[in-house]
């Protein structure tokens, strides 16, 4: 049965928040709410799971990230001639950019053809019949802030138009906290990007709630979100005042189970290998 958050954390001392960061981000840009409309998330599931999409010829992914090449290149797997991405900034301005990641994603995704269209923001969905016909956007200009970043200044006085029978909004992710109820969203205090603030043992400012992972740090990796348990896990400790009953032989026996495992030495690259020799 369903079990409300205010019974968790009334009947524990302390709990913990890894709900993940699973709400499609809209932009809300008018035309919108019409057919052929998706965003990214829901699309890439509902094809993981089998269902059949009819992208039609002409597909526009709104987005720059990781998802964005995941949506287009999927479009043309199902049958689109061309597949455009459209980007509010320049290509060195992407997410993940710059890294071999990123710099991998962009050489396959342009190999398989899809078409890139940097510094544009689409203000309008066009529809014709309920179902989406077309983008209408803005070319950018790019301006240096103080801080040093471009920042996307769109040019209204011309009007640009592209066809689409598929729209794709890769546009984020965010975490969805309805389920704390409004007593306790009055409570929590959020960044600017809508996560938890959180000290340096992973609490927020509801005593005895901790959260981590991708519902507090959305633009980290894996590897954050197990440094965020970690982290908690000690803070938790030290809020229940129990760090100091947890003798250390309560952990030994997770080491020893890494003794039973062969451990190999550390590989050398062929390139030292061939270096030494000279």
């Amino acid at each position: 049965k369903d079990v409300k958050f205010e019974d968790i954390i009334s009947k524990f001392d302390a709990v913990y928040l890894g709900i993940g960061n699973h709400d499609p981000r809209m932009t809300g840009t008018p035309g919108s709410n019409t057919k052929g409309m998706y965003h990214a998330l829901n699309f890439l599931q509902d094809v993981s799971l089998g269902g059949k999409i009819d992208v039609g010829k002409n597909v526009v992914v709104i987005g720059g990230g990781f998802t964005a090449n995941d949506a287009s290149r999927t479009s043309l797997r199902l049958g689109a001639e061309n597949v455009y991405i459209m980007y509010r900034r320049r290509e060195i301005d992407r997410p993940g950019y710059p890294s071999m990641n990123a710099e991998e994603e962009l050489e396959e995704t342009v190999e398989e053809k899809v078409q890139y269209v940097w510094e544009v923001t689409p203000f309008e969905y066009v529809s014709e019949n309920g179902h989406v016909v077309g983008v209408k956007y803005w070319q950018n200009e790019m301006v240096i802030e103080a801080k040093g970043r471009a920042k996307p200044v769109p040019k209204k006085e011309k009007v640009l138009y592209i066809e689409a029978d598929t729209v794709i909004e890769a546009t984020g992710q965010e975490p969805d906290f309805s389920f704390m109820g409004d007593n306790y969203l009055r409570k929590l205090r959020f960044t600017p990007h809508g996560t938890p603030i959180t000290d340096d043992k992973g609490m927020t400012s509801i005593d005895g709630l901790f959260s981590g992972g991708d519902c507090t740090n959305a633009t980290r990796d894996l590897i954050s979100a197990v440094r965020d348990a970690d982290r908690a896990t000690v803070g938790i400790l030290e809020h229940l005042n129990v760090m100091d009953q947890i003798a250390d032989d309560k952990w030994l026996p997770i080491l020893d189970r890494w003794k039973k495992f062969r451990l190999l030495p550390v590989a050398q690259s062929p390139d030292s290998i061939f270096i030494k020799q000279l």
